[in-house]
């Protein structure tokens, strides 16, 4: 079931994010609980931030985190998927997540929506999930760390 995160769910999530960090590309940067927390807790004020979880037997399994941002060129808006995690034990969650994230940017009138990955070695396995749900590559990436 997805349902939208409450201040009560924050703590819960962050254990989940926490395993979603150790398998990104940031794992080598310091983790900071408080930071998620905080991040975590605005998420769920706003309302121009999208915070939802799906839950089996009452527990988390998966969330995603977006938003509305704007176009820098435009006065359109696009979605922004931030975060997406989701748990083995319980198919088609990213799935199902993803959908509602969606049907909630066409609720804000956005034009399109950004989504993207942080995991390493998922590529292929991302790329299939990615286009499963219309999404196609729109350019690359680069970055440097400092």
């Amino acid at each position: 079931m997805i349902r939208d995160a409450e201040h009560d769910d924050v703590e819960e999530c962050l254990e989940l994010g926490h395993r979603m960090y150790l398998a990104s590309q940031y794992s080598s940067l310091p983790w900071s609980s408080e930071k998620c927390r905080r991040l975590g807790h605005a998420f769920v004020e706003r309302e121009d931030r999208y915070f939802k979880l799906y839950e089996k037997d009452n527990r988390p399994v998966g969330f995603c985190m977006g938003g509305i941002e704007d176009l820098i060129f435009s006065e359109e808006h696009m979605g922004k998927e931030y975060l997406l995690f989701t748990s083995e034990e319980v198919p088609l969650v990213g799935l199902r997540l993803m959908r509602d994230f969606e049907k909630w940017c066409i609720g804000w009138g956005v034009m399109e929506i950004d989504f993207s990955t942080t995991s390493q070695g998922e590529d292929e396995r991302f790329e299939a999930f990615a286009n499963r749900l219309g999404y196609r590559q729109a350019g690359r990436h680069w970055k440097r760390r400092l």
